[in-house]
């Protein structure tokens, strides 16, 4: 596909606007979502992930922290981890209970622990969704989602996990 054609038909946008992706100034936002989308119909996965990784980083500095994923290998299972600032009584509250249920998910004894913290995981997601009138909130929710799925991790995860010298 020629670039004027992908700029026109595929991102809906002018030719300079993909020469400059390609040149000076590279694509951010809901842009980043469309080339994932573009890259997963068109049999390379691997480049969808790396779009969803990069607008999973910015959305994640815009809403002041940063989030970690490193994707599940044979030898560990997918993990994360979320860096953020917290400021004031009732950020310091609602994050010493998100680690209690948090918690709840590790506790192996009982059964019926883990299915109620996974149903109160869901309702609080629910509720988050149709109170919280955050469009970013809700694009990065989605944009992790679809990056887990992937199995690649953030661009900040690959920098911290990937040694010098070694190939990944």
């Amino acid at each position: 596909m020629t670039q004027q054609r992908f700029a026109v038909e595929v991102l809906k946008t002018a030719i300079s606007t993909i020469a400059r992706y390609e040149t000076i100034t590279p694509p951010e936002g809901d842009v980043l979502l469309r080339l994932s989308k573009v890259a997963d119909e068109n049999g390379r996965p691997d480049l969808g992930a790396k779009f969803l990784a990069i607008y999973v980083e910015e959305f994640s500095k815009k809403l002041g922290g940063e989030l970690i994923m490193v994707p599940k290998t044979e030898s560990r299972i997918e993990h994360g981890y979320v860096v953020k600032k917290l400021e004031g009584q009732k950020q310091l509250l609602f994050m010493q209970r998100a680690l209690l249920v948090l918690g709840a998910f590790d506790y192996s004894g009982d059964p019926k622990i883990s299915k109620a913290a996974d149903e109160l995981l869901d309702s609080i997601g629910d509720f988050a969704q149709r109170c919280i009138p955050n469009p970013i909130v809700h694009k990065l929710t989605n944009a992790m989602t679809a990056a887990v799925a992937h199995g690649v991790p953030t661009q900040k995860a690959i920098g911290k996990t990937k040694k010098k010298g070694t190939k990944k």
